[in-house]
């Protein structure tokens, strides 16, 4: 079916060149390093990998941009992501808890790099640290820190893509990223600087790539 992935691929890719987004497709759908180069190739800027050994993979096969959308917690995780950090510097890793982001940094500074830090925003059903005050704090926290940098803030509300009619979708997308939008600017409010807000689904790209403040979109269904 190659004729419908790359039609599937452009399309997708020129909706997000249009609405001036970003594009880091999700690779949990695939798991193929060849389908991610692929689409790095139609303009994506990376790829999305649900946890560290889809990370693992995609970077040990050339993917870079890499943005791994699940924190990673414990000893074990985080050695593996500094290991990967020390090979591909640009990938971006989730924290949503104090006490991670303090792990994260301690395992930096021993190896003597510095790790991107996103944000995981609760904006769905699932994990993630609260928008606003919270986020500010753990934002500051991670500013503090010299072995970190704070690269952005992810929004994924996953839930909005399974609400029936485009209708509700566009209602449940816009009230989840609505603490979002907010958060990124109380951040830059207080000097901190926010170039990424990630979210966007399938479901949702369309809906997603019209709300201001939004800066990249992560689909992966979309190109079956």
């Amino acid at each position: 079916d190659l004729d419908a992935f790359e039609f599937n691929v452009a399309k997708m890719a020129k909706h997000c060149q249009d609405h001036r987004l970003a594009f880091r497709p999700h690779g949990k759908t695939h798991k193929c390093a060849e389908i991610a180069q692929a689409l790095i190739r139609a303009g994506a800027v990376g790829a999305c990998a649900a946890k560290i050994s889809e990370a693992e993979a995609f970077a040990a096969n050339g993917v870079t941009g890499i943005l791994v959308t699940t924190p990673v917690v414990g000893k074990h995780k985080i050695e593996r992501a500094v290991c990967l950090a020390t090979r591909r510097p640009d990938t971006l890793f989730l924290a949503d808890h104090p006490r991670n982001v303090g792990d994260l940094s301690e395992a930096a500074g021993a190896a003597g790099i510095r790790l991107n830090v996103v944000l995981d925003l609760h904006v769905g059903r699932k994990g993630g640290i609260q928008p606003g005050e919270s986020a500010l704090a753990l934002a500051q926290l991670v500013a503090s820190l010299s072995h970190l940098r704070l690269a952005g803030l992810q929004a994924y509300a996953g839930h909005a893509s399974h609400c029936e009619g485009f209708a509700e979708r566009k209602k449940a997308s816009l009230e989840a990223l609505a603490p979002a939008i907010e958060t990124k600017w109380l951040l830059e409010r207080h000097g901190l600087e926010c170039p990424l807000l990630t979210a966007g689904s399938t479901g949702t790209y369309n809906i997603d790539s019209d709300i201001a403040g939004v800066t990249e979109l992560q689909p992966g269904s979309f190109i079956f």
